[in-house]
């Protein structure tokens, strides 16, 4: 069986792991080979978007939209790429952004310290509760619409320490969130995990994450030092942090904040933005490389993901499909990496052999052997009398990297012969729109010609009625008078038998005296036999009647009777007949 080819634009990880790295002072890059299968492909984005794009975002059906601090706008840029535009109305310095489930958009207004809310449509643009300071940077939403945006003072006195604001989900409530920072402080990168928020702080004395408790109460320094300032903080589906800092690495806090280290190798330089993907690998937007640096979910291999970004990547976003997308500062530009996916692997495509009139069953196995989700786009199967009856892949479902799922086919031939162009294609888009496919065959056999079945030959109907019980000896019995048939009676016999033996008809003449009186040929009743014998023992009458219709079997009647006296007459029979 041969799997259908595929085309695409592939940009070899191993190839550029160290493309722009050179000349940054401690570098280090863990000696682990990149694998193939996480060849990416980089590419631009849409068109440009507003001035100075410091925050990204992106939707559930693949929309990007960008904060834009230098043009006091939100950029959408739609799923395909197509379409780049404004979205919404002006917003002050927007430098955070953050999207709720129903799609509205929310921005960390860095010129007035303001949060502004866009409806989903991009119709209207307000003002959403006022964060704590003059300045704000960073954002995000709890799984109830809450909103939470990371707030401090700038160029003013007094300075005031940093603190967290919090805005009900519908607006009406806005107040700080846990306790200040202490002296000084400045909050980058803000999330939310399980109901406790998370944030980077920068003092005069050190550089740590501070965790808020989901009720507030409680405001405390969660891991140890960071070793630099924080610029942007992540969290994986297990609860850890990862920040990273202006030293040019990623520092990883455990779940329960008992240990703090740095995660994998140095980045690219100047990293800012960090985000996770579905499978734990962590990346980073290197402001001043233009690049992307991706670390291994078990921190091993450190390397430059994709080609290079746009100039000044900011900020950095993962959609559900693992595709990542960077906002690139300097020139107005996102960037998308996208993992190429796959090669999708088919079990047996063959139906085998089936007879013309019936229909053949296959269940073909797709097995997704790189290590980036596969989301199908669509399943066509193709081929006279093919198609797809069921299974567990299906458009819009993920097959997870090395996981697996089926497509039920049916063959339904019309006509003997090969299967003539099967093909099941499976579509799902991997940077370069592609999909894969198998061949399907099989052999159709003529249906055999039934053998007929042959008309039975109908049988002639004949009733018969006859004396019951034996006959006595010295009288006179009527045998038969009487017949039913819906042919005519064609043959008569009656007879002696003594002791088995056929006698002649001489003998039976004298010993039985049977009488046979008969219609017509063509007549259907009125056979009338009699017998008188003259002795018993051992002497037996019987009798056969034969009646036959046009185009029917005959049927024959034959009965037995026999011959008692009391006391029992003995039989002679003399002479040389």
């Amino acid at each position: 069986m041969r799997r259908l080819g595929r085309t695409t634009a592939v940009m070899s990880v191993s190839a550029l792991a160290l493309t722009g790295l050179t000349g940054l002072t401690g570098l280090a890059v863990v000696a682990t080979p990149a694998q193939a299968a996480d060849s990416v492909t980089t590419k631009q984005f849409g068109g440009t978007t507003g001035t100075g794009p410091t925050g990204i975002a992106v939707d559930k059906t693949g929309n990007v939209f960008t904060a834009n601090n230098g043009g006091n706008s939100v950029t959408k840029i739609s799923a395909d790429g197509t379409s780049t535009a404004q979205f919404g109305g002006t917003v002050a310095g927007a430098w955070g952004i953050a999207l709720d489930k129903a799609g509205n958009v929310y921005t960390a207004n860095y010129a007035n310290g303001s949060v502004t809310r866009i409806s989903a449509d991009g119709g209207t643009t307000a003002q959403f509760g006022t964060t704590f300071g003059n300045i704000t940077t960073d954002l995000a939403l709890d799984a109830a619409g809450n909103v939470y945006a990371n707030g401090a003072t700038l160029n003013q006195q007094p300075l005031l320490p940093g603190a967290v604001t919090k805005i009900s989900a519908d607006g009406a409530t806005t107040a700080q969130f846990g306790a200040n920072f202490g002296t000084v402080s400045q909050a980058y990168g803000i999330a939310v995990h399980n109901g406790d928020v998370f944030t980077g702080i920068d003092t005069i004395q050190t550089q740590k994450v501070m965790k808020i408790s989901a009720d507030g109460a409680s405001t405390t320094q969660f891991g140890g030092a960071l070793g630099g300032t924080p610029q942007g903080l992540a969290i994986d589906a297990a609860g850890n942090v990862f920040v990273s800092t202006s030293a040019n690495k990623v520092m990883k806090i455990s779940a329960d904040g008992t240990t703090t280290a740095q995660f994998g190798g140095a980045t690219g330089a100047g990293p800012r933005g960090i985000a996770v993907d579905s499978a734990g690998n962590v990346y980073t937007a290197n402001f001043s490389a233009d690049t992307v640096t991706r670390i291994s979910a078990d921190g091993q291999t450190t390397e430059q993901y994709g080609g290079t970004t746009g100039d000044g990547p900011w900020a950095i976003a993962i959609d559900a499909d693992d595709n990542l997308y960077t906002a690139n500062r300097s020139d107005k530009t996102v960037t998308k990496m996208s993992p190429v996916r796959g090669p999708l692997l088919y079990s047996s495509g063959s139906f085998g052999t089936v007879q013309v009139g019936a229909t053949g069953k296959l269940t073909v196995t797709v097995t997704n052997s790189g290590n980036s989700p596969v989301r199908p786009t669509s399943i066509k199967a193709e081929g006279t009398g093919v198609s797809v009856t069921g299974g567990t892949c299906a458009a819009g479902t993920q097959i997870p990297a090395k996981g697996t799922c089926t497509v039920e086919l049916a063959w339904a031939p019309t006509a003997a012969g090969a299967l003539s162009g099967g093909t099941l294609m499976i579509l799902y888009p991997d940077g370069a729109g592609t999909g894969e496919g198998t061949e399907l065959t099989g052999t159709a056999t003529a249906a055999p010609t039934p053998t007929p079945t042959p008309t039975p030959t109908p049988t002639t109907t004949l009733k018969v009625f006859s004396h019951k019980g034996p006959v006595k000896a010295g009288q006179k019995t009527v045998l038969t008078r009487k017949q039913r048939t819906d042919g005519a009676i064609k043959a008569v016999q009656a007879r002696c038998e003594l002791r088995g033996n056929r006698l002649p008809k001489r003998a039976s003449d004298r010993l039985c005296h049977i009488s046979v009186k008969r219609p017509l040929a063509t007549a259907t009743t009125g056979v009338r036999i009699t017998a008188a014998p003259t002795c018993s023992k051992g002497l037996r009458i019987s009798a056969t009647i034969v009646a036959k219709k046009a185009g029917a079997r005959r049927a024959v009647w034959h009965k037995a009777w026999r011959v008692t006296a009391d006391p029992a007459i003995r039989c002679k029979i003399s002479g040389t007949g």
